[in-house]
């Protein structure tokens, strides 16, 4: 593991400290969710730079961290409550309690205080090459007999041949003491390891060509070939999320929308934080009317990638639905032009009638 990178462990806290310094404010809750999201990124791009790995995340991040012995074990515990917290929040569902934001409050510190160094040192070896001049250390003549006799051949001294080098120089019983069934045993699941691999392999590189070309035929506009592609690549991988984000959006632009919230509730629960699945979310959400949910999901969406425009857009539209204008126009100004500026401007408001 190369060592840890505390200088940008601490920098990538910085955007979180001035989240932390807001979050005991009355807020509300989709706010407070956003606020839980944005210091878990923060505080994992922190793990990050300590363990020296960009691709992983999550639980495994942590425990990678823990085993480099980077953060201590009070340390770790605060950070898997705190990513339990994160997890809870990001279902639009839930509610986040007081006990989230302290979840989210003490893991913050704890990587802030392994990022400073205030972690368990890692252990250290407790050999040492011998000093200069130093008698080697020899085996006495019994102890040589006795480690000869222990492998059933005599040591004769120093012309002799150990006993070690006469077995690896005459090949030696490589199974002498193993049971016959480890013999046959271990063979054979070496051989299913190897075959699972293959097939599991074959079997992603199937739903990957199935996922393309159903990719090609809905921008051809073959949308029933597309969705039969897309039902292909889900039933060849069932781990991958993308196949259903995209029949959704074919249910969504034929204005089928129950069937499209139901796709993107598989890709959320197979990929929680796919900011495409967060946006389309949105987009549903958005044109239901429902824009106080749909500004969370394009929040998150936005958290997920920050570089993903199209959420930040529509996050502009939302909000200028929600009659927060000054919020709309900041978005809309960050997210420039693109698909989401025709329904940037507000909503006109209707006189009632005489």
């Amino acid at each position: 593991m190369s060592p840890p990178d505390r200088q940008g462990a601490l920098a990538a806290l910085s955007e979180g400290r001035r989240v932390l310094a807001h979050l005991d404010r009355a807020r509300g809750p989709e706010d407070t969710a956003a606020d839980l999201i944005d210091l878990w990124n923060s505080a994992e791009k922190a793990l990050h730079s300590l363990v020296g790995q960009s691709d992983i995340g999550g639980q495994q991040l942590v425990r990678v961290a823990r085993q480099g012995e980077l953060i201590t074990l009070d340390q770790a515990h605060s950070l898997l409550e705190f990513l339990a917290a994160r997890d809870r929040v990001n279902r639009t569902s839930y509610t986040p309690t007081p006990g989230d934001v302290e979840a989210a409050r003490n893991g913050f510190v704890a990587i802030e205080s392994a990022a400073s160094g205030n972690a368990a040192p890692p252990a250290q070896s407790s050999y040492a090459p011998p000093s200069p001049g130093a008698v080697p250390y020899m085996r006495s003549k019994a102890h040589q007999d006795a480690l000869a006799a222990k492998q059933n051949v005599a040591y004769e001294g120093p012309s002799a041949t150990p006993p070690e080098v006469a077995l690896a120089a005459t090949g030696g019983d490589r199974w002498r003491g193993i049971p016959l069934w480890a013999k046959i045993g271990i063979p054979l699941l070496l051989l299913a390891l190897i075959l699972g691999g293959y097939y599991m392999t074959a079997g992603r590189n199937s739903a990957q060509s199935s996922l393309n070309a159903g990719i090609t035929a809905m921008q051809n506009g073959q949308r029933e070939t597309a969705r039969q592609n897309f039902a292909e690549a889900a039933r060849q991988d069932d781990k991958l999320a993308e196949p259903h984000i995209f029949m959704a959006r074919l249910s969504r632009e034929d204005g089928d929308f129950p069937t499209a919230t139901v796709r993107l509730k598989e890709a959320l629960r197979l990929e929680p934080g796919n900011h495409v699945a967060l946006r389309e979310m949105g987009l549903i959400m958005f044109a239901s009317r429902n824009y106080d949910v749909a500004r969370r999901f394009f929040v998150r969406a936005a958290s997920a990638d920050p570089t993903d425009r199209a959420a930040i857009g529509y996050l502009g539209c939302t909000l200028m639905r929600l009659n927060r204008s000054v919020e709309a126009a900041r978005f809309l100004g960050q997210a420039g032009n693109g698909a989401w500026s025709a329904c940037a401007q507000p909503v006109p408001v209707v006189p009632p009638p005489l």
